[in-house]
């Protein structure tokens, strides 16, 4: 039986993230803090990531900058996307999911 040393999980990665100084975020992002919040606003004004936009009575729908977070960390690192998903606490599908709707997004 292998025994796994214990690690704290990290529950807002997001947070964690906006902690870091500018190069720090740079080399986890591949974008600047200002250019981070600029491609969220860009989701925001979409279809998916409206915050205004009315939801069902399931599950909060996934924050745009989660969802860019997602797309950057796994465009910009040589991961899988389960393990982009387990640092963002979210499925392995949801994460596929977001990701070609962000790539989608900032495309068009």
């Amino acid at each position: 039986m292998v025994c796994r040393d214990q690690h704290e999980k990290v529950e807002d990665y997001i947070s964690l993230l906006f902690r870091k100084d500018e190069h720090e975020f740079f080399r986890f992002m591949r974008v600047t803090k200002d250019t981070f919040k600029s491609l969220v606003k860009i989701l925001e004004e979409g279809e998916h990531f409206n915050p205004e936009r009315p939801h069902s009575t399931g599950p909060r729908p996934t924050a745009a900058n989660t969802a860019l977070a997602v797309t950057l960390w796994y465009l910009g690192n040589m991961c899988s996307q389960r393990d982009v998903a387990e640092r963002f606490h979210i499925s392995q599908g949801h994460a596929c999911y977001l990701i070609n709707v962000v790539v989608d997004a900032l495309c068009d």
